[in-house]
């Protein structure tokens, strides 16, 4: 059986992989390392794309996303049933320079709108289209 590893060196079985980011996704984990006892390095999406079959890997960017939100304090999902936008907060001034608004945008994969600080892994899950959601700022 083939073996692979993250940056860190420590090789597995493929085999061996897929079975640990199976079970690690199945129980809604998004935070999963290298199985080696100690090491603190992470997987990301693609290491589970190579590894795990379409609806793992999609269950697992879906938790990372919503795992990202959750820890964001500028990005929120859209307020809209069943919309699925993943949007980031921003101020912007309003016409006429009295006061501001905050506008929620979504953010893309090839987007420069992407939120300040989101590692790699966070970008690759954004991939919804652009929109734009205007909202007074109390």
């Amino acid at each position: 059986d083939a073996a692979s590893s993250l940056a860190c060196g420590h090789l597995f079985c493929d085999t061996c992989w897929a079975t640990y980011l199976t079970m690690k996704v199945n129980d809604g984990e998004t935070d999963v390392g290298c199985p080696h006892e100690g090491c603190r390095l992470k997987v990301g999406p693609s290491f589970v794309d190579a590894h795990c079959d379409r609806d793992v890997s999609g269950k697992y960017r879906s938790f990372l996303a919503d795992s990202f939100v959750d820890r964001a304090n500028n990005v929120v999902w859209c307020p809209s049933p069943n919309c699925g936008l993943c949007c980031q907060l921003v101020s912007i001034a309003s016409p006429g320079g009295g006061g501001s608004r905050s506008a929620a945008e979504a953010s893309t994969s090839g987007s420069s709108r992407a939120a300040p600080e989101v590692d790699s892994h966070i970008r690759d899950v954004w991939q919804r289209p652009h929109v734009l959601l205007v909202v007074p700022t109390p």
